[in-house]
C-alpha cells in the first residue's frame, strides 16, 4: 500500500514539474474553438447575436492580438461567454456593434469548449504582447469559473443557472474535464498562468479540488465495481440523469477517455 501512494506521489510530481517547464505558446490552437466555430458556420440561429455572414475572412492563429480582441467583445458582463461563435472570424464594424450591444444579455456556458479555451487564449495573447486587458479579461473569466462551481465541486452547463437539463453537472462536450484541465495548468505552475496571483491560486486550487472530488464521486459503481462515468448528472443527487433523447443515463466510453487521459 504504501509502496502505491508513493508511486502515485512520484507520478504527480513528475507530471507538476513538465507542466512547470512547458515553453509559452506562440499561436492560439484553432482545434479547441472548431467545436463553436462549426456551430456557427453550419447552423444559423434567429436567436444568435449575429450570424455568419457568406464568404467572410477568418485570422490565423497567429494573429494573436486580433483573435484576443474578438475575445474581449464576446465576453459577457458576469465574465463568461456564450457558445457557437467563430473568435477567428474577421467581423465587420456592423457585426461588432451588435455583439458589443449584448454585454448584459448573460447566455454564458461552458457548453462545446467554451470560455476555459477562451480563457487560455487570452494567457497566451497576454505573454506575446502584454496588453493588460487581456489579462484582466482571462482573471474574470477565471472568476466566472469559481462562481458558477456547486458547493459538491460540479459545474453546470450554464451560468447563471437556467431551467432544465443545462443545471446538471455536466461532462458532455468537454464541460468538466475542459475547466478541470485548466485548472490544473494553474495548479501545477504551468509558466502561461504567471499573471495570476496567490490569492487567486489559492480559490483556483481549492475549485480544483473539489471538481477532482466531484469526479470521484459521479463515477458509476456496478455490483461494487468503480466503472466509467455518464454524459452529466442531477446537480443534487449527483446520479445519472436523461438530457436530451439522445443523451441517457448510461456509460459513455468518450467520457471514460476523457476523464482518464486529464
Amino acid at each position: 500500500m504504501l509502496q502505491r501512494i508513493f508511486c502515485l506521489f512520484l507520478v504527480l510530481s513528475l507530471l507538476s514539474f513538465a507542466k512547470a517547464q512547458k515553453p509559452i505558446p506562440s499561436e492560439i490552437d484553432t482545434k479547441p474553438f472548431a467545436d463553436n466555430a462549426g456551430h456557427w458556420y453550419g447552423i444559423a440561429d434567429s436567436k444568435n447575436m449575429i450570424n455568419a455572414g457568406p464568404g467572410r475572412p477568418r485570422y490565423k492563429s497567429t494573429d494573436l492580438k486580433q483573435v484576443a480582441d474578438n475575445i474581449l467583445l464576446f465576453q459577457k458582463a458576469n465574465g463568461g461567454w456564450p457558445k457557437n461563435y467563430d473568435m477567428f472570424a474577421i467581423l465587420s464594424p456592423e457585426q461588432k456593434v451588435a455583439v458589443a450591444g449584448y454585454k448584459n444579455t448573460l447566455n454564458t456556458t461552458f457548453d462545446n469548449g467554451t470560455c476555459y479555451t477562451q480563457i487560455r487564449a487570452l494567457a497566451i495573447a497576454y505573454a506575446a504582447v502584454k496588453d493588460e486587458a487581456y489579462k484582466v479579461a482571462a482573471l474574470r473569466g477565471l472568476n466566472y469559473i469559481l462562481e458558477a462551481q456547486y458547493a459538491n465541486g460540479g459545474w453546470p452547463q450554464y451560468y447563471p443557472l437556467e431551467k432544465g437539463y443545462s443545471r446538471y453537472i455536466t461532462f458532455n462536450d468537454g464541460g468538466m474535464t475542459g475547466i478541470v484541465d485548466l485548472l490544473s495548468d494553474i495548479v501545477e505552475n504551468e509558466p502561461l498562468y504567471d499573471f495570476i496571483n496567490a490569492g487567486i491560486r489559492t480559490k483556483l486550487h481549492q475549485a480544483y479540488n473539489k471538481g477532482i472530488d466531484c469526479i470521484l464521486n459521479t463515477q458509476i459503481v456496478d455490483n461494487g465495481v468503480l466503472t466509467a462515468w455518464c454524459q452529466q448528472y442531477d446537480e443534487v443527487a449527483l446520479q445519472p440523469a436523461w438530457a436530451r433523447k439522445f443523451e441517457p443515463p448510461a456509460f459513455v466510453m468518450g467520457k471514460v477517455w476523457g476523464l482518464y487521459s486529464s
